[in-house]
């Protein structure tokens, strides 16, 4: 049965920092150690607590989509909500759903977070 190992994110490369702190700070995601080549690829693994991934590729001509979008089941997307407005970020509710929550993030890649089951 095929499971989900990681989602890879454009990010400009002057929001990197911004981007490291959302993933960090905001969601809670640990970094994943890189070796020096890996990281002079401009790429920067971060990994979720129960598994799976996010993996960021630095992209000078990043635009970001208007549709796709990262959507993660957490324990309390309400209290991920309330770091992701400390941080300057503007969470809403879901339309049909108020549980679920939506942001977009420091480089403009859009989440959804959904309470878990």
């Amino acid at each position: 049965m095929p499971t989900f190992h990681h989602v890879n994110l454009a990010v400009p490369p002057e929001r990197i920092d911004e981007q490291i702190a959302f993933l960090t700070g905001v969601l809670g995601l640990s970094r994943v150690e890189l070796t020096e080549e890996e990281r002079a690829r401009g790429v920067r693994w971060f990994a979720f607590d129960g598994g799976g991934q996010v993996h960021l590729s630095l992209d000078a001509d990043f635009v970001p989509s208007r549709a796709a979008h990262v959507a993660v089941e957490v324990e309390d997307p309400q209290d991920i909500a309330r770091r992701a407005e400390a941080a300057g970020l503007s969470p809403t509710a879901g339309t049909g759903n108020p549980q679920i929550v939506l942001f977009t993030d420091p480089s403009g890649n859009r989440w959804e977070l959904r309470p878990s089951a």
